[in-house]
């Protein structure tokens, strides 16, 4: 984890961008955009790529009805007041100490949604996720911080992990975990009960890729302490809002061993679809393994969003 403090050639300055709770603070570097809130300058330190800022900012100047209001996009409850629901990936506590917990907030609310009230009903039904305080789970980015729970988890979930996944074992393997999500466009996020801050499972976007295919793989996994118990149903559903209302993809798939008849359940509840069979298609558990693909689509599940910055006109 990059401290950035160190960095004597880091220079910080006031963005236009500016809320009743405080005004961001920007630095460029290495390709990456840096955000803090002004009035927290030795709080968390979120970083985002160079075109997502971009993308941010000209949706901020576009329309002036979401100025002042964009922190309640996020889904996730423990990032720093004043920074842009954009900047979620790649959380960085440069104070060393555990992230905040997620709390009871209103999930993947986005104003999308509510400028298409009225066009359809398939548009307005929240057919994934929890668009109250209903659910159970929110959301959050894993972080280094998470080394000591994430890994007890791991060891306490072998038996019922194997032989499908396969996860960080040793500090090592999180820390290299981490490192690759934070320089990447790739996301990892955990699921976390809303009543106790504990980690129910995880759920990893990986593989995006934008211009005309605007897609993301999925690898998800539940925890032993939790499973069983609905909580990956709930957060698989947030993460397909988020993936599609906030990153603004327009594809998720799935791509499942056949006898994990578990994982197959989940996916079919979620509404995706089946779409092919794939022979020797990942190696896992020193083999290479056959898989089932599944997908779902904003237009299965009717999400209404703005197009991302990359998808051609035509």
């Amino acid at each position: 984890m990059a401290d950035y403090d160190d960095e004597p050639a880091l220079m910080w300055r006031k963005s236009t961008r500016s809320n009743s709770q405080g005004c961001l603070e920007v630095a460029f570097t290495e390709g990456l955009v840096l955000l803090r809130d002004s009035k927290r300058p030795d709080g968390p330190v979120l970083s985002i790529s160079q075109s997502a800022w971009t993308a941010f900012m000209a949706d901020v100047r576009g329309s002036a009805d979401r100025r002042g209001s964009l922190n309640r996009r996020s889904p996730f409850c423990s990032r720093a007041p004043g920074l842009p629901a954009g900047a979620t990936r790649a959380a960085r506590k440069i104070s060393g100490k555990r992230p905040g917990r997620p709390v009871a907030c209103r999930p993947m609310g986005h104003e999308h949604q509510d400028r298409a009230a009225g066009q359809s009903e398939a548009a307005k039904a929240p057919s994934v996720g929890q668009p109250d305080d209903s659910g159970r789970v929110s959301l959050r980015p894993a972080a280094s911080a998470d080394e000591s729970e994430f890994l007890d988890l791991v060891r306490a979930s072998a038996r019922l992990h194997h032989p499908w996944m396969s996860l960080p074992a040793t500090p090592e393997e999180f820390r290299t975990y981490i490192r690759r999500y934070q320089i990447s466009s790739d996301e990892s996020l955990l699921i976390c009960l809303r009543s106790t801050g504990a980690i129910a499972g995880m759920v990893n976007i990986n593989s995006i890729i934008r211009g005309r295919f605007q897609c993301g793989s999925l690898g998800y996994a539940a925890f032993a302490p939790a499973a069983g118990q609905g909580y990956m149903a709930e957060g698989l559903s947030l993460v397909v809002r988020y993936a599609f209302e906030q990153l603004r993809l327009h594809r998720l798939e799935a791509n499942i061993q056949p006898g994990n008849h578990a994982s197959l359940k989940l996916v079919q509840r979620l509404g995706f679809r089946r779409e092919g069979y794939c022979p020797e298609l990942l190696f896992i558990d020193g083999a290479w393994r056959d898989h089932e693909r599944w997908a779902i689509t904003t237009t299965m599940i009717g999400t209404v969003a703005e197009p991302h910055p990359s998808l051609p006109g035509h």
